[in-house]
């Protein structure tokens, strides 16, 4: 659900006789009435099960960028398209980052005005990993794919989630084999802090949550990076 002024929008999963596309509904009275809707798929994805995967979005001006799953084609991938908040009509159905195979799911975005990032996690190298796009231009910067989990760590990180505040993007994940969730932050006005998402960024130092240096990183503590990146790790038993 999401607002714009006295307009409210729901993004939702229909089933008409077993097509699962992704939907969006419109009120303009402040959610009284919902009397306009469209389907957001191009691809009708014909399943006998509800997929348990919603779509997101974010307001940019007069429209909404929304992304959802689709696997109307064999594939479980995610698609972007940027709706009129007005009629609802959508600019273009575009695969966000094509994998071929595997299971692409758990999206999210966020963003202000055309600066907007989207992460999600797939199994593209046989383990879930993270995932993460982002923009400052609209759909038209959207272009490289960034692996947002540690690249250094063996198993499956996923669910990610992703915010935005003056430049800066934040992330959370859950290190599934690690039993631990991780927070990254990035700041898009040093374009090297993106590039280094992959894990090539040197480690200054690692400190607990009141600021002292640590070295037994089986409990929850901060690793601080040259690059300006920080990344939390909570242990989960």
């Amino acid at each position: 659900i999401l607002t714009k002024g006295n307009d409210i929008f729901l993004i939702f999963r229909n089933d008409v006789n077993n097509v699962r596309n992704m939907y969006i509904s419109k009120s303009s009275d402040g959610g009284l009435n919902f009397n306009i809707y469209e389907d957001l798929d191009d691809i009708d994805w014909v399943l006998n099960s509800c997929p348990t995967s919603s779509g997101v979005a974010y307001v940019n001006g007069d429209s909404l960028m929304v992304v959802r799953r689709n696997a109307g084609t064999g594939v479980n991938q995610l698609y972007i398209s940027n709706i009129n908040t007005n009629n609802l009509q959508k600019n273009y159905f575009l695969e966000l980052d094509p994998i071929g195979f595997g299971l692409q799911d758990q999206s999210e975005i966020a963003g202000d005005d055309d600066i907007f990032g989207v992460v999600w996690h797939d199994n593209r190298n046989g383990n879930y990993s993270c995932y993460f796009m982002y923009s400052e231009n609209g759909i038209n910067g959207l272009n490289n794919t960034l692996e947002l989990s540690d690249t250094n760590l063996f198993g499956h990180k996923m669910f990610p989630d992703i915010t935005y505040s003056e430049g800066k993007f934040y992330f959370v994940y859950k290190y599934a084999s690690g039993y631990s969730i991780h927070y990254k932050e990035f700041d898009i006005s040093n374009i090297n802090n993106i590039n280094n998402i992959e894990g090539s960024q040197s480690l200054i130092k690692t400190i607990d949550f009141i600021g002292r240096d640590v070295e037994r990183i089986n409990y929850p503590h901060i690793k601080i990076y040259q690059n300006g990146a920080v990344e939390k790790k909570i242990i989960i038993d």
